[in-house]
């Protein structure tokens, strides 16, 4: 049995801003929140396949393993709000939180179907722009990969705390650049698939 709980810390305003391709009037507010996933496992020897053999009644016993991320998202606010505004608003609403959203597919909001649409950008764009990729490291720039497939990744910020949702079982998509970086992983994961039946 496992159980998960989230943890969410106070979402902070890290920055006030103007980006490079900020819509007219307005500037992003970006936000911070440390999550911490903790996962308890309970220590049940009896998992309907294997028989106790050792009488080593072990339920009631668990292990708890702890996750930290600081979660970052970013929202568009009146170009004449202050610092001090966003501050005293994030404190008289105390259940504003990041929500991720994980997918095998990319994440799209109206804006982004509309700009897709009117052909300002293209899903391949968005799709690398939402790709999990490595950080520092052996691996860094690398995509993030679950059962040969990339990983795409929204956080959204809300007014309440909301489920984060996990899709990563949905129908795979993939640019025409992951296709040719991914074709030797992709046959390796078949090879490996095939060697398991």
């Amino acid at each position: 049995m496992k159980k998960v709980t989230l943890k969410r810390g106070k979402i902070k305003l890290s920055r006030l801003f103007k980006s490079e391709f900020q819509t007219s009037g307005t500037l992003t507010a970006e936000f911070k929140q440390d999550v911490e996933k903790i996962t308890v496992y309970s220590g049940q020897v009896n998992n309907g396949f294997s028989d106790d053999i050792f009488g080593q009644d072990l339920i009631g016993k668990e292990t708890e393993y702890k996750k930290s991320e600081t979660r970052t998202a970013w929202y568009k606010v009146d170009e004449n709000t202050s610092v001090e505004q966003v501050t005293k608003m994030l404190e008289a609403n105390p259940n504003i939180s990041i929500q991720k959203i994980l997918s095998n597919a990319p994440i799209l909001d109206d804006g982004q179907k509309e700009a897709i649409k009117s052909g300002l950008t293209t899903l391949d764009q968005i799709a690398e722009n939402q790709a999990c990729k490595y950080g520092d490291g052996e691996n860094e720039g690398e995509y993030i990969l679950r059962n040969g497939n990339p990983i795409y990744k929204v956080t959204c910020v809300r007014s309440n705390v909301v489920e984060d949702v996990n899709d990563t079982d949905s129908e795979p998509y993939l640019t025409e650049v992951m296709k040719v970086l991914l074709e030797p992983a992709e046959k390796i994961v078949n090879s490996l698939s095939d060697d398991l039946f």
